[in-house]
């Protein structure tokens, strides 16, 4: 008899665990440090989709947005970012930013009444800047209510990926003529903006304050007509561009430019996976990571504190996709399967 008393609080017991995680008790399994894959989907499909690694214990769950709330995230997850304490989750083609605790990933909130959003940063002074498609301006958001209140006028429309350095954002913008755009944070005016090589898709700040963009040229056919694939480096101070490395072909289609925590190491993905130092005068003939036959190398991000690169391949874009793990000094560490093309990283720090 005591020992079926035994068993049934057993089961009790395991049963509130398991219900304590799948309604966001994630405190105790989850550390305050891992990774967060934003596995985009199939546009118009509606099967966008998170992903949670953790890299201590090599733990993965999928689904974490619909597991902790009971509704599904939507349609293109672009971008994700942790500011004070919340995670934004950027939702391209719902035209919608949900909010959720980064620890147990239950929803907190959403920003609505955008049409396209792209990527989301904090200003450091209460607001939020949204960037989007086809637009002509970033949207201003209340942190604190999450309602729109404003937005910058770009010289061009296309906003996408920003820095913030000393108070001003960096913004690059796609549409011709190509842009990287300088705002003042603290009353959100356009300062500058300084012409780049076509099609600009990435954009990171190095550790002595210099802005490097990857433009990845355009397309042949493209009626923005075509032009090199490049990466350049704009000095803060002047904004103007002061270096600039080519590509030997438009076919190279460079993207996603990431840089490590010390500030002092490029990556980027053009089929394979290629890292060079800032002081480089040339780009790296070798791959840091090369593609296998087969393997669709799609997203790339580093994590701050270890240097650890994280790289997605997307497979055929219908499958599940795969994350791959690698060391600084381009060991591989560990893989794992997400969701269907997982795209971009956001690593959630102690």
């Amino acid at each position: 008899m005591k020992k079926s008393v035994i068993y049934i609080l057993l089961a009790l017991l395991v049963s509130a665990c398991g219900d304590d995680l799948m309604t966001g008790g994630r405190q105790y399994y989850y550390p305050e440090s891992g990774v967060f894959v934003c596995n985009e989907g199939n546009f118009m499909y509606g099967n966008a989709a998170l992903t949670y690694y953790d890299p201590s214990s090599k733990e993965v769950e999928n689904q974490i947005f619909y597991n902790a709330n009971n509704f599904p995230l939507g349609d293109v997850c672009q971008s994700m970012e942790i500011i004070n304490g919340r995670g934004y989750v950027v939702v391209n083609n719902s035209g919608v930013v949900y909010v959720i605790d980064p620890i147990t990933f239950k929803y907190l909130g959403k920003i609505s009444g955008l049409t396209s959003p792209r990527f989301i940063m904090g200003t450091g002074s209460g607001k939020l800047y949204v960037t989007e498609y086809y637009s002509p301006s970033i949207k201003v958001v209340d942190e604190a209510t999450l309602s729109l209140i404003g937005e910058i006028s770009l010289p061009v429309q296309d906003a996408g990926a920003m820095v913030r350095v000393d108070g001003y954002v960096y913004v690059c913008a796609s549409a011709s003529p190509c842009v990287v755009c300088k705002i003042d944070a603290s009353n959100d005016k356009l300062v500058a903006s300084t012409p780049v090589t076509l099609s600009p898709n990435s954009i990171v700040v190095d550790k002595n304050k210099k802005l490097w963009v990857l433009s990845d040229g355009g397309y042949y056919g493209s009626p923005l007509g075509q032009e090199v694939a490049a990466i350049s480096r704009i000095n803060l101070s002047t904004m103007q561009v002061e270096k600039v490395l080519t590509f030997p072909s438009i076919n190279d289609s460079p993207y996603n430019l990431r840089i490590n925590g010390a500030g002092d190491k490029l990556y980027y993905v053009s089929y394979n996976v290629y890292a060079m130092g800032i002081d480089d005068g040339v780009l790296p003939v070798t791959p840091f990571v090369a593609a296998d036959a087969g393997q669709m190398y799609y997203g790339i991000g580093v994590e701050p504190s270890s240097g650890d690169v994280y790289i997605t391949d997307a497979v055929d874009y219908m499958q599940k996709g795969k994350v791959l793990r690698y060391s600084k000094s381009g060991e591989k560490i560990d893989s794992f399967t997400a969701d269907i093309i997982p795209g971009a990283f956001c690593f959630k720090k102690k």
